[in-house]
């Protein structure tokens, strides 16, 4: 296939002589092989960079004041990091200690209110609410005992643990009362 100027990727096949030829040495090319030290070697943007980060540290400058400054605020933005990651498992791990909280309250604990006052006697005689041991797990959380005494049959202890049915017993055993909240 010959080379044409639509197809770049065409080239001639040539030697690996002939695709990088050297220059040929005449007396001009001995001159200026012998005199090319005496000029300073042309240096681009990347070599300085290089040599520079090869510098032993005799040869590395002494911080600047500017530099002094960039490493503060890098110190400084450094320290708002890890704050602000403390911060944010710090705010983890309570939410999650809530939530732990929350379930596990939900799960086995009660709160009882309006209580009436034919079950007002002994501990509760003064009592404004109780939280209460649950026997059962994952019930209603809350009770107001005022909204199971609505229906028929008079305010009695058997009428309230009746309309209570399967969750009677946070009435039948007030031994298990955690903590009374006490009318002011």
């Amino acid at each position: 296939m010959n080379p044409t100027i639509e197809d770049p990727d065409s080239h001639l096949r040539r030697s690996r002589k002939e695709a990088h030829p050297k220059e040929r040495i005449t007396p001009l090319f001995i001159l200026k092989w012998l005199f090319s030290p005496l000029q300073p070697a042309p240096r681009n943007k990347v070599q300085n960079k290089l040599r520079k980060s090869f510098a032993t540290p005799r040869q590395k400058k002494k911080a600047s004041r500017s530099g002094a400054r960039r490493r503060k605020r890098r110190l400084r933005i450094r320290r708002l990091l890890l704050f602000k990651k403390y911060l944010i498992q710090t705010s983890v791990t309570i939410t999650l200690i809530v939530v732990i909280a929350v379930v596990s309250f939900w799960a086995k604990f009660a709160v009882v209110t309006h209580i009436p006052e034919f079950f007002r006697q002994g501990i509760l005689l003064h009592a404004r609410a109780y939280i209460v041991l649950k026997s059962w797990w994952f019930g209603p959380p809350y009770f107001s005992l005022s909204a199971y005494l609505s229906g028929t049959g008079g305010d009695t202890m058997s009428n309230l643990e009746q309309q209570l049915g399967i969750y009677a017993e946070i009435v039948r055993n007030p031994n298990e009362i955690l903590w009374i909240f006490q009318r002011s």
